[in-house]
């Protein structure tokens, strides 16, 4: 005979596995826009400074560090070979499509 599942263990081992894929995608969606070191260690600063992962007691300061990451993000882009073209806008395409899980 085979394994035998609860429906817990079922739906668990779902979850796992679409958190996985939503990982796979926007791995591969950031491979995708070639991004220099410098413009990807932003880009996680940026991603880390969301004030909205925990209860902050100064947000503002959180929030003045995130634009001021966002603005050397911007400027790397602008100074890129070759121009920017929409690579902004498509890192935070990505982010958002991560975030709030819509692919």
């Amino acid at each position: 005979m085979g394994f035998t599942f609860t429906f817990g263990r079922i739906r668990e081992i779902f979850s796992q596995w679409s958190i996985f894929k939503a990982r796979h995608h926007y791995i591969k969606q950031l491979a995708e826009l070639n991004l220099s070191v410098q413009e990807e260690s932003l880009l996680r600063a940026i991603v880390i400074l969301f004030t909205d992962r925990c209860k902050l007691e100064h947000p503002a300061v959180v929030d003045a560090l995130q634009e001021k990451m966002v603005m050397c993000l911007q400027h790397l882009i602008n100074i890129r070979p070759g121009g920017s073209g929409t690579l902004l806008y498509k890192i935070f395409k990505t982010i958002i499509t991560q975030y709030t899980g819509t692919y």
